[in-house]
């Protein structure tokens, strides 16, 4: 009897220790985002202090210290706080976050607490990312995240209140080099999805090359459509095919050394564009598609939003020829291209319309193609903003869109941006073109477009 006594003393002792153990608490209305940005903290501070600390939901009374994770509309505690003044989130933007160190006179409270307070969601999720990056010394790159050398106290003094200068930030892995979104499978998309929304980025832009045929040209995965019945085969490089742009084929089975040891198939490239050779169009299409719809979902759970992009006044020379004799810009083909795009991608951000690289013949080209889609979409989408984009874009063809018509130029082969003050007041997003390592501003001058 005596041990049995001992033994339940000893269980109580554990649980009253487990109760002044810090916590995590989240609110009763958190969304998954802010669950993740809990779990995210979690797994970061382990890493960074040594102490795994549990995840709570907020029920009762807290009887320990505590980050408290959340938005004042989730989480009744931050709701509280802030209506006592211990900190005022009402001068938030969309996406923006305070941090708050309070301690238990300061909170009128037993514990004290680390506030990470969003002021949606995303704020939440980028408001752990900056208490970690700006007060625990943590790197985060898309090269890989970066610890520091030793370990940190978990309890560290912060007082920020941060908003975002831009509500749009992010980047466009340009398709069809080896390093690029070209190659990348599924667990890439989730390390880059990841890796950007711990830089406090939300965006990604993927540009769809759609011209020239099987053997010249690119009519790569995620676009695609069909006209009069017939469906063009999609591709994306691969090691072994190589690309136009003097991206010579290569086998991985010919590396010396070692390196082949370092492949596990006898191609390199993306999943969707491996071992197609015995597929039909349908099928190869629907990998490219399938995968492009997991980017879709997988980044909207961490609130990064996705544009796709392709050069609206070119087409697979496939459509083209007889019996089809396809134009950019016929109706029933324009149609048939965002049918494709509104009904696989019902939850894509923005749709790009770029200029081709190349000058084409007839100047009004674009502009009949462009003003098709921006019907259909009005129409249709409402969801999707629509955006136009090429290689440096003049002010007066911008002047004549619909106002409501994002301008996301490509810097004209060059590292810097122009004003978006020659744009007027329309929305403008800047996008430095980062291909070449020289000064590329003599290049600019003779591009038709700067």
């Amino acid at each position: 009897m005596r041990r049995g006594i001992e033994i339940f003393l000893f269980f109580v002792f554990l649980s009253a220790v487990s109760l002044a153990h810090p916590v995590i608490v989240v609110g009763q209305k958190a969304d998954s985002l802010e669950y993740y940005a809990a779990q995210e903290l979690r797994r970061y501070l382990y890493h960074l202090t040594g102490q795994m600390l549990e995840i709570q939901t907020e029920s009762g009374a807290i009887q320990s210290d505590c980050f408290l994770v959340g938005t004042p509309t989730s989480h009744r505690l931050l709701r509280q706080l802030s209506k006592q003044g211990m900190f005022d989130p009402a001068g938030l933007e969309p996406q923006g976050y305070l941090l708050k160190s309070l301690s238990p006179q300061a909170a009128k409270k037993s514990f004290s607490a680390t506030v990470i307070c969003g002021k949606d969601p995303a704020g939440t999720l980028y408001g752990v990312y900056g208490l970690l990056d700006d007060y625990y010394d943590m790197g985060f790159y898309f090269s890989g995240d970066v610890f520091p050398s030793e370990k940190k106290p978990l309890w560290v003094p912060v007082d920020e209140f941060k908003s975002p200068t831009m509500y749009i930030r992010g980047f466009l892995p340009w398709t069809n080099f080896p390093q690029s979104a070209t190659s990348y499978r599924w667990q890439d998309w989730k390390y880059i999805i990841d890796q950007a929304a711990k830089m406090r980025m939300n965006f990604i832009l993927v540009h769809n090359y759609n011209f020239g045929d099987s053997r010249q040209g690119h009519n790569e995965m995620f676009h695609n459509f069909r006209y009069k019945g017939y469906l063009s085969r999609v591709w994306m490089p691969t090691a072994q095919s190589g690309h136009m742009w003097g991206g010579l084929g290569w086998s991985v089975n010919n590396y010396l050394f070692g390196a082949r040891g370092l492949f596990d198939d006898y191609d390199f490239g993306a999943d969707c564009a491996l071992h197609n050779e015995y597929l039909t169009n349908e099928q190869v299409f629907a990998k490219g598609v399938a995968l492009f719809q997991r980017v879709l979902d997988y980044a909207h759970s961490r609130a990064v939003r996705i544009g796709l992009g392709f050069d609206i006044d070119t087409i697979p020379k496939d459509y083209t020829v007889n019996p089809l004799n396809g134009k950019p810009d016929d109706p029933e083909l324009v149609k048939a291209r965002i049918d494709q795009i509104i009904n696989d991608y019902p939850q894509l951000d923005f749709l790009f319309c770029f200029h081709s690289e190349s000058r084409q013949e007839d100047p009004t080209l674009w502009q009949r193609i462009f003003n098709l889609i921006y019907t259909q979409i009005k129409q249709e989408s409402s969801a999707i903003r629509i955006a136009v984009a090429g290689w440096g874009m003049k002010p007066e063809f911008v002047a004549g869109l619909p106002e409501d018509v994002i301008c996301a130029p490509i810097s004209g082969y060059s590292d810097g941006c122009e004003s978006g003050a020659i744009y007027g007041n329309r929305e403008y997003w800047g996008c430095p073109w980062l291909e070449r390592d020289f000064d590329s501003s003599q290049y600019c001058k003779l591009s038709h477009f700067c």
